[in-house]
């Protein structure tokens, strides 16, 4: 009789064994698949806050004069920094992902002049200031700054 209860503690041993070994590595996957979500969500925030920028530049380079509008972004985890191109027209986030750094790039018809948007480094809300400049040339030049 007590080989019997043996023989079924060493089978259901082996059965949750098995079990184990079937749900550590579907438990791994589904840890690594919520990371890549995790990092798309953040990836699209960041896309959206650039192109939030850029069209916010746009409307006030077109109204021109003396506009300007204060809007509240949000900055994503994984942002490393935010710039303005050399050529003056693009808003650059440099995003840290696990292929490597991405740029999202959003351009803008006007020339921007960065007066503080460089210094974004982390994940936070942030009140950026964008306001209209007329240069000598009558060309619209747009300022963008914190608040």
């Amino acid at each position: 009789m007590s080989s019997k209860h043996g023989q079924l503690s060493t089978e259901l041993l082996i059965i949750i064994g098995l079990m184990l070994l079937l749900l550590v590595p579907l438990l791994y996957y589904a840890y690594n698949r919520a990371n890549i979500a995790k990092e798309d969500i953040g990836v699209q925030k960041a896309e959206f806050a650039a192109e939030r920028l850029a069209r916010l530049a746009d409307s006030i380079g077109y109204l021109g004069g003396t506009s300007m509008i204060i809007d509240e972004i949000e900055i994503p985890p994984g942002v490393k920094s935010v710039s303005i191109s050399e050529n003056k027209h693009d808003i650059v986030f440099d995003m840290d992902t696990s292929t490597g750094i991405k740029q999202i790039v959003k351009s803008s018809a006007f020339s921007i002049r960065d007066s503080g948007v460089g210094t974004i480094k982390r994940e936070g809300s942030y009140q950026v200031k964008i306001q209209a400049l007329s240069d000598f040339e009558g060309e619209e030049q747009i300022e963008m700054g914190l608040e």
